[in-house]
């Protein structure tokens, strides 16, 4: 990119590889300076619709990649600030799915088992996702909830999950999450 003076596009390149292509092969915590520059390249840039989408990934990978949640927790809630401001609404709600199961993971919610809480609804913000046809956000929600279940030894409701998830797959391509389903 610096070869061809491509500043603009970097941010968007640097995302790509960093959500899509490296995954599959190395670590996902490998990944996370180049989502970070992927970020700030969008700042910088004014790309704020790749510096937003890269947020999605520095909320979602560190689940995968098992981090602290305490610490994911702390890196999340700025993150979901910048969305916020910019008004990504959607992205913004996608993002909450995997804040609340970081909150639902500390013991933050009312049932462990249920994406409801202080930023995410599951029965309002599940349907306004099916209507907006944010499809990769109900695949998220679908995995979340079956991870959920998995970690709290409700085996059942995690494959009943997995199955509500499986039509929504596809919407999540070769993200990460979905390496996890």
């Amino acid at each position: 990119m610096e070869r061809y003076d491509a500043r603009e596009a970097k941010s968007e390149v640097c995302l790509l590889r960093a959500a899509l292509i490296l995954p599959w092969s190395m670590p996902i915590r490998d990944t996370y300076d180049l989502l970070h520059e992927a970020f700030q390249a969008g700042l910088e840039t004014g790309d704020i619709q790749h510096a937003a989408h890269t947020v999605s990934n520095l909320c979602t990978s560190p689940i995968v990649a098992g981090d602290p949640l305490p610490r994911l927790l702390d890196q999340i809630t700025p993150l979901m600030d910048f969305l916020e401001r910019h008004k990504h609404d959607m992205l913004r709600l996608y993002n909450a799915i995997p804040q609340q199961t970081v909150l639902n993971l500390l013991d933050r919610a009312a049932d462990p088992l249920v994406l409801t809480g202080d930023v995410f609804d599951e029965d309002r913000d599940v349907a306004l996702l099916l209507e907006a046809k944010s499809y990769s956000s109900v695949g998220m929600f679908h995995t979340m909830k079956a991870m959920l279940a998995y970690m709290f030894g409700d085996h059942a409701k995690a494959l009943a999950a997995m199955e509500q998830a499986q039509p929504f797959r596809p919407a999540l391509g070769g993200l990460p999450m979905a390496m996890q389903a």
